[in-house]
């Protein structure tokens, strides 16, 4: 962006150089053009991100890199593009801003040389269950935003372990052995029996139990089956395999040696049977009246889970989960209840009665009754359909959802609540949670300034924000005796200056803007100023944004004033052939002094040197000097053309101005004394004064100044207010003395309200010379 707008201030300097020799082209409308050729790149951005596919999968406490990359700029640098990652329930990971990297996951890394490529990929080391979910990468060009996000699968290998690898089995008898399985992850896990022989392979169906599955200290998860072995001598030699099939891999097998021997004693392994179906039967028994038991009783619901993240920001989506456990029967209520401060008693803004229906095939299915005439749906809550499923042990588990587009002034503090109804409960379950809503940081982009900034000549500092409103934008000026002054406030849609600065026609303020998707605002402020020498070189200019959190950006200001070159002038009236001839021209009004001047005939350097007095410094605190070459004429020089050439740091081209000798003297005769020399002496300029008594707002007011000494036609005038010239030629009359030697020009004008203390100044180029004489409109 920077180089762009750089690009356009190059084009518009090179057209305001123009403007100063021909006195056509508006600064108002040159300005305009460029700030309208600015607008159009922001409405034109083409910010595309990529991010890495959804669901991709990878091994716990494997090193991962989230690819994410970006298009659309080439011109990158750490003052204009940012990133932030956001992990698992929307919390940030790692952020880069203006060349400042900031993890919050160890380990995380992104490197800025591949950022500047378009490549903010995130690089994650020994990735562990907890860094499994969704991620989204959020790219700041400035001025535009992207972003895109996608889910990560995190894996877990289970390792698998045999309580023994060899077993001995007396016939008659029984024994088990047991199957270990650790670490994996997720939850789904399949775990088989099979028993090997000579005959082939068989799958075990009842011979085994399996626990249930326990989660350990890491996140992963951990299960033991154990199958129960009463071997025949045709088992002796046979194999019993546990295979494991998760879901992070391929299948994983372990087996055991059967060695079947015969007892010593075969009654006592008749008592033992017999023992072990006894024990078997009284076990099925009391299972069975447990089961039945637990069948008919009614468990009470308990919310498991209503959580939600620690901070919501201002106007971004985001969740609260909710989860209600363990309860029979299936029928159950959920209502949700909303306090804001100011409506204590609360609202209900959502009611749904859920139960378990069984279908003709004997399927189960959710049932939901939505009852839409006994709650208010608001616009900061958005409640999903909350889903019943069945547990293992026969109880039910609800779950559901509320999505949350906060604002920070209605719901920072409100407090939801959560209310469960069941008929095994005498009072209705409840938990309530209180939302704290803060509001986003604005980000700011550096001020962008000219390439250069012209001496008088209208500059746009542009500063881009990008946040959520309300805003107050303030601009202020640090000067050279380093005191902070207040220049102007942009605040409720309105510009407000600054009371008594003296300086309200010389400086301009505009506000663009864009709103995204995500109700943030894009912001540009432009202030416009009138850069003095004197006054502003060196001068540091601010951009403060107040939010809930402040930022500001700052630039010092480096100004050039580009030389302006008055007419060659000959020291001969009619040059005469083999004389010597001097050529002046007087360069003035440039900023700093380093200049280069060159003298040009026809196009190339001549031989002849030339003097140059100065540069001085004027009152004004610009520099002038004044420059001439010496040559001697032959007659092939008629018609040749003689250049003053000004090289200076203000100028994008040379400065030039041309001389032609259109005629020579034969012979030589005495000349006549330039009229110029003799009454440029007596050149006097007055100040403006008013002729209108009183001025008031809506009735015209004249204005005027003499220049006597020098004829209206050899001079030019150009009158002003504030910085902008006067166009219209009816309001501007130049009256000569009867005499032909000096002339009264005037100014009318009706002026307005705004117009009180407002500058208006004339400008009298006489030959080498611009004058300027300044007045200030006093409104009664």
């Amino acid at each position: 962006l920077y180089f762009i707008f750089c690009e356009m201030v190059v084009r518009m300097s090179a057209e305001a150089k123009s403007f100063q020799l021909r006195g056509k082209a508006s600064a108002q409308a040159l300005l305009m053009f460029a700030l309208l050729s600015l607008w159009s790149h922001y409405a034109a951005g083409a910010l595309d991100v990529t991010i890495f596919p959804n669901r991709t999968q990878v091994i716990m406490k494997k090193d991962f890199t989230l690819k994410c990359k970006f298009t659309g700029y080439h011109n990158l640098s750490q003052t204009n593009v940012g990133v932030q990652w956001l992990g698992p329930l929307k919390k940030e990971i790692y952020l880069f801003d203006a060349g400042k990297h900031t993890p919050k996951r160890q380990g995380a890394k992104l490197s800025e040389a591949d950022l500047l490529k378009g490549d903010a990929s995130l690089f994650l080391p020994s990735v562990q269950i907890d860094d499994e979910g969704k991620y989204t990468c959020i790219v700041f060009v400035t001025p535009e935003k992207d972003e895109k996000s996608s889910h990560l699968l995190v894996l877990a290998q289970p390792e698998v372990h045999m309580s023994t690898d060899h077993i001995t089995v007396l016939t008659g008898t029984e024994r088990s052995v047991s199957c270990n399985v650790k670490g994996f992850y997720p939850k789904q896990l399949d775990l088989t029996w099979e028993k090997i022989t000579n005959k082939g392979k068989e799958t075990l169906e009842d011979q085994f139990c399996t626990s249930a599955v326990t989660p350990m200290d890491d996140g992963t998860f951990s299960v033991s089956s154990r199958v129960r072995i009463e071997p025949t001598w045709n088992d002796d030699g046979a194999m019993y395999q546990c295979t494991v099939t998760p879901q992070s891999g391929s299948d994983i097998s372990k087996h055991t040696r059967l060695t079947v021997k015969e007892p010593e004693k075969h009654s006592s392994a008749f008592a033992v049977a017999a023992s072990i179906v006894g024990t078997l039967l009284f076990c099925a028994v009391f299972l069975a009246f447990g089961w039945l038991y637990r069948r008919r009783r009614g468990v009470p619901p308990e919310i498991t889970e209503f959580s939600k993240p620690s901070v919501f920001q201002h106007s971004k989506r985001d969740f609260i989960n909710y989860q209600v456990n363990g309860f029979r029967p299936s029928k159950i209520q959920v209502v949700l209840m909303l306090k804001r401060t100011g409506n204590e008693s609360g609202t209900k803004i959502f009611y749904r009665y859920c139960t378990q229906r069984t279908t003709e095939n004997g399927s189960n299915q959710n049932e939901g009754c939505l009852l839409l005439t006994d709650y208010l749906p608001d616009e900061s809550f958005s409640p999903w359909k909350p889903t019943l499923s069945e547990n293992s042990d026969r109880t039910f588990k609800l779950q559901g959802m509320v999505e949350v587009c906060p604002d920070v002034k209605r719901d920072n503090g409100a407090e939801l609540i959560l209310n469960i109804y069941h008929d095994t409960l005498a009072q209705p379950a409840s938990k309530a949670i209180t939302l704290e809503v803060k509001q986003v940081p604005p980000k700011m982009s550096n001020i962008v300034v000219p390439l250069h900034v012209h001496h008088n000549e209208p500059a746009a500092l542009i500063c881009s924000i990008i946040g959520f409103k309300p805003l107050q934008i303030t601009w202020q000026r640090i000067g050279r005796d380093d005191k902070l002054e207040e220049l102007l406030r942009f605040d409720q849609e309105r510009t407000i200056f600054a009371p008594d600065n003296g300086n309200k026609c010389k400086y301009h303020h505009q506000i663009s803007e864009v709103e995204y998707e995500d109700r943030s605002y894009g912001i540009t402020s432009v202030l416009v100023i009138l850069p003095d020498v004197l006054q502003d070189q060196g001068t540091k200019y601010i951009c403060q944004v107040r939010h809930e959190d402040t930022e500001q950006k700052d630039t010092i200001l480096k100004i050039t004033a580009p030389p302006k070159l008055n007419r060659i002038k000959c020291d001969a009236e009619k040059p005469v052939a083999g004389e010597c001839m001097t050529l002046h021209c007087k360069i003035h009004s440039f900023y700093p002094q380093n200049i280069t001047v060159t003298w040009l005939k026809e196009g190339e350097k001549m031989l002849e040197e030339f003097n140059q007095s100065g540069p001085k410094l004027g009152n004004d605190g610009l520099y002038n000097l004044i420059t001439s070459v010496k040559t001697t004429l032959r007659g092939a020089d008629v018609g040749k053309k003689y250049t003053c050439q000004v090289q200076h740091e203000s100028l994008v081209q040379p400065l030039e101005v041309d001389w032609v000798l259109d005629q020579l003297r034969v012979k030589s005769t005495t000349s006549a004394q330039v009229n110029g020399s003799t009454d440029a002496d007596k050149t006097e300029v007055s100040p403006i004064t008013c002729r209108t008594p009183a001025p008031k707002v809506g009735q015209p007011v004249t204005i005027s100044c003499t220049v006597t000494g020098y004829a209206l036609g050899d001079c030019c005038i150009t009158w002003y207010k504030g910085i902008y010239p006067f166009k219209e030629t009816n309001c501007i009359e130049n009256k000569p003395f009867e005499s032909g030697v000096g002339f009264t020009t005037s100014l009318t004008y009706t002026p307005k309200q705004e117009d009180d203390n407002c500058q208006f100044h004339v400008e009298i180029n006489i030959e080498m010379d611009t004058i300027s004489r300044f007045f200030t409109m006093k409104l009664g």
